[in-house]
């Protein structure tokens, strides 16, 4: 047990220079020559207080379809072993202690909650740090790469915000044995960019959870995240009313055009479900905001469309246009007269003025609702 006591302890690293290997091998073998790591400090008395900081150095690639997010931080525990206290006056700076010891002493049975996977990054030795101070005073600090879940409400999509996070649990220690708390609640996180998002509120939290086979200590970081909605608005939100408010000038076409405003009223058609389709829209199980949008948009150009046909057929069903007198050049009701010919109202160009103001009007309405609503 010496030996390799011995061996681990020539790779520490001493914050003081009045210390010299040897003083300090001898210090750590007396510390942990009756170490016993599986048994906790205190053991039988009060529990540990283990308190936690979080640095958050990355946050990526979150995904609605699958509801969750890439995180990278550095997790650092700190608590009190009063069996690592060094009673002498030889050593009273903190040590750099090598990984392996690490795994001889206790540690926390700490695990976040909703990872889907996670891992300490490669070349442990520059990302794994244990530092062990004359008064027990343990820093165990870890860089871990993880891949968390993120339920998340995407009914307002994309004008959404996001509440996502970390959970820290005990596996094994009941609260009766290990209790977490925050050690730093600062707002570190707060300048990180990303993609789609942008972080308005960062949040500490600390629970005891109640399970069947005890109490648990539990805690979260929670931020919530506002979606950068400007994408959308340009890619979708504005070309699709342009589309819309194009499909509307087939009102203004003479009836007698056919071949035009059909021509007009399938391309909108055909362009609505081109931009409705191609719209960065998430799978989920329920209709979202832009689903609406798009959804209307289409309804309205395709009724456009059924207005033409309307239009048309009653065209048709009247007498030859050489034996109507309306005249084509009126915009409203109130000029429309009553053809001498036939006595009959021309009924397609009442439709078409009704449809120049109907039309937009109701869109109008619907934006406004729209708006307000999201």
């Amino acid at each position: 047990m010496k030996s390799f006591i011995f061996c681990i302890s020539l790779s520490l690293v001493v914050y003081s220079n009045a210390i010299t290997e040897r003083e300090l091998t001898t210090l750590i073998d007396q510390l942990l020559a009756n170490y016993n790591g599986g048994v906790r400090p205190n053991f039988e008395g009060e529990p540990v207080h283990v308190n936690i900081s979080v640095q958050i150095e990355e946050i990526s690639n979150l995904r609605e379809s699958d509801m969750e997010f890439e995180i990278s931080m550095f997790l650092r525990q700190y608590w009190n072993d009063p069996r690592l206290i060094v009673h002498s006056s030889i050593l009273t700076s903190p040590v750099h202690l090598d990984d392996k010891v690490a795994s001889i002493i206790w540690k926390p049975d700490i695990y976040i909650v909703n990872q889907k996977k996670s891992e300490i990054q490669s070349l442990e030795k520059e990302h794994k740090f244990l530092r062990l101070s004359p008064y027990g005073d343990v820093l165990l600090s870890y860089k871990i790469f993880a891949k968390l879940s993120c339920p998340m409400d995407l009914r307002q999509f994309p004008f959404d915000t996001q509440s996502c996070g970390v959970m820290f649990e005990t596996y094994g220690s009941t609260a009766d044995e290990v209790l977490l708390h925050w050690k730093d609640k600062d707002d570190s996180i707060s300048h990180l960019a990303l993609r789609n998002f942008k972080i308005i509120d960062i949040g500490h939290y600390d629970y005891i959870l109640n399970f069947l086979t005890g109490q648990y200590p539990n805690l979260e970081l929670k931020f919530d995240l506002e979606r950068l909605s400007g994408h959308y608005i340009l890619n979708n939100y504005f070309p699709t009313i342009l589309i819309v408010f194009i499909s509307f000038i087939t009102f203004w076409i003479d009836d007698r055009s056919e071949i035009l405003r059909s021509l007009w009223g399938m391309l909108s058609f055909l362009a609505i479900l081109l931009s409705s389709t191609n719209a960065s829209i998430v799978q989920t199980n329920f209709i979202t905001a832009l689903d609406l949008w798009n959804w209307f948009c289409t309804v309205i150009v395709f009724f456009s469309l059924v207005e033409f046909a309307v239009v048309t057929y009653l065209h048709r069903k009247k007498q030859p246009a050489n034996e109507r007198n309306i005249s084509k050049d009126s915009a409203t009701l109130g000029e429309l007269s009553i053809s001498e010919s036939n006595n009959q109202l021309n009924y397609p160009h009442i439709i078409d003025v009704i449809s120049r103001i109907g039309f937009p009007a109701v869109f109008f309405l619907f934006m406004i609702l729209y708006y307000f609503s999201v």
